[in-house]
Formats: C-alpha cells, sequence, structure tokens
C-alpha cells in the first residue's frame, strides 16, 4: 500500500494530522493545475472546496475522490 493510500484509510477513520498530511502532499499540485484555467483568487477558493469537502465526507472518501475529480475535470472543461 503507497503512503497516499494510508493517508485515507487514516483519513477515513477520523485523523486530522492524516488529513494536513494529505493537504500538503496535494494542495500545490491541485493549484497549479486549477490556475490553469482560473486566476489565483478562484483556484485557491475550488481547492479550498475539494479539501473541505473530503474532510467533510471522508467517511465515504473513495467514493468523494471520484466524485471530486469527475466534477473538477467537468469543470475545468469548461474553459
Amino acid at each position: 500500500m503507497d503512503d497516499n493510500s494510508l493517508l485515507i484509510n487514516e483519513v477515513k477513520a477520523g485523523s486530522r494530522a492524516a488529513f494536513n498530511a494529505l493537504y500538503r502532499l496535494h494542495y500545490v499540485g491541485l493549484i497549479s493545475y486549477a490556475e490553469l484555467f482560473l486566476d489565483a483568487d478562484a483556484a485557491e477558493d475550488v481547492v479550498q472546496d475539494v479539501f473541505l469537502n473530503v474532510w467533510q465526507n471522508r467517511e465515504n472518501l473513495n467514493e468523494v475522490i471520484s466524485r471530486t475529480f469527475v466534477n473538477l475535470n467537468a469543470y475545468f472543461n469548461r474553459f
């Protein structure tokens, strides 16, 4: 099992430390991707919404991640 999978399992169990680690691991990449389509402020808002959604729905994290990336792709494909 890779580090990402371990973090996801810990987040699903309610670990705030694992969530923070997942955030640090993916934040910059997600911001960079979002900024291809949005200005910096909007990109930050979108990425923060993604992480808020992840935390609020952590019990179903695999479904949340899949749904989030589908929604992000749909959103960014508008541009």
